[in-house]
């Protein structure tokens, strides 16, 4: 799971740097624990990572993507939690959302 957040967390900083003025630079992070499982949600301003981005990686595998400029992390995540998507906010971009069962 460490893994996985980082992974996620460093794509949104990287987003944010390359994409974002210094007044819009925001990544959010939000963790939940309940005594079955533990989902993180993390967003940034950017918004890099288009919903059908995210989906299209739901079918792939590692040797889809091998060659392609980026991507490889959405797989390494999808294979390490329990449960991967796209959580649509209020304000018309998305989060990565992600669980593992405790």
């Amino acid at each position: 799971m460490r893994l996985s957040v980082h992974e996620a967390i460093i794509n949104s900083i990287e987003a944010v740097r390359t994409q974002c003025n210094k007044h819009n630079a925001a990544l959010t992070l939000s963790v939940r624990i309940t005594k079955d499982d533990v989902t993180v949600f993390v967003s940034d301003a950017a918004n890099g990572l288009s919903k059908q981005l995210i989906e299209s990686r739901q079918t792939k595998r590692l040797e889809d993507v091998l060659l392609e400029e980026s991507g490889r992390g959405l797989l390494l995540m999808r294979e390490l939690m329990d449960a991967l998507w796209v959580e649509p906010l209020a304000n018309g971009t998305y989060a990565l959302g992600m669980k593992m069962g405790r």
